[in-house]
């Protein structure tokens, strides 16, 4: 009996940003939907898109909210 064992393309970031222990990081994925993970200490949130496009623009958006509307790292991640 032959088994035959797919290797999946893993999960490749296309755009990461960090700052005070905050990351933004928007994925191409081989197998799911393009997405992006905010994570910040040990807490994270993962928002699913439908594009590689959305989920570059879904990145670049956080990012520049977080750069020029709020005062720190916890305020951010906590109105997530």
């Amino acid at each position: 009996m032959k088994v035959f064992v797919e290797f999946l393309p893993p999960d490749t970031s296309i755009s990461c940003f960090r700052h005070d222990g905050l990351k933004i990081e928007a994925f191409r994925s081989g197998i799911k939907t393009p997405y992006v993970i905010v994570s910040y200490e040990k807490d994270s949130t993962t928002y699913p898109c439908i594009t590689i496009d959305d989920a570059r623009n879904l990145a670049d958006c956080l990012i520049n909210e977080y750069l020029n509307k709020v005062k720190s790292v916890e305020e951010f991640f906590d109105g997530m």
